[in-house]
């Protein structure tokens, strides 16, 4: 889920700053299909991204007030037809809509629907910066959002405040024998969360 929240935020600006910006950075068997790709294609890589993005975002609300049947019909079909459609006449390129496709899917591993649409709204200034600045533009949103979240608090408790043992339930969960203690970023009287019920139990059935 992490992996997936970068993705959707910063995958389409790197993809245009590579396009635009820096080219050279691309290997030469993927530049070729790329160039070969967008010969003819009507937009510029920014305003491809950009009205794939709303489009998409179109088809994500649409189905959210549709019943379920028919919204995962039409997010289907609407997808199929519109990327079809779009490539046919020139309007994207066909690894555009991959870049595109990539990021929507990585936006459903995002679980909670309110913090999805935080998150994918920050790709569009995303894309303006990496549209005027390249690479520059990202790490300068980057500094910006993390800026924040480093000053936001939450019931008094820093964002971003981690301990090591705080970290027995993040990344990989700890056995519960071993989480006795509360989190030390939360401020508390009592530090004791639970007590030795596992040794209790092995005496207990022992």
């Amino acid at each position: 889920r992490i992996i997936a929240t970068f993705s959707v935020i910063t995958v389409p600006a790197i993809y245009l700053s590579l396009i635009d910006y820096n080219v050279e950075l691309i290997p030469i068997k993927f530049l070729r299909p790329i160039v070969q790709f967008r010969e003819g294609v009507a937009l510029t890589p920014f305003l491809e991204i950009l009205s794939l993005e709303i489009v998409t975002e179109f088809l994500r609300e649409g189905g959210f007030r549709l019943p379920p049947k028919i919204a995962s019909t039409l997010s289907i079909v609407g997808g199929i037809t519109i990327g079809d459609m779009a490539i046919r006449s020139k309007m994207v390129s066909p690894t555009t809509l991959l870049i595109i496709g990539f990021c929507v899917i990585s936006s459903f591993l995002i679980p909670n629907y309110e913090m999805a649409q935080s998150i994918v709204l920050l790709k569009f200034p995303m894309l303006v910066a990496a549209n005027a600045l390249g690479f520059l533009g990202i790490t300068g949103m980057w500094f910006v959002i993390l800026i924040h979240l480093f000053s936001m608090k939450n019931f008094g408790v820093p964002y971003f405040t981690i301990y090591k043992s705080d970290l027995k339930d993040t990344f990989m969960r700890y056995p519960l024998w071993q989480m006795e203690k509360r989190p030390e970023s939360v401020p508390n009287n009592n530090k004791t969360k639970q007590g030795k019920f596992y040794f209790k139990w092995r005496r207990k059935n022992g």
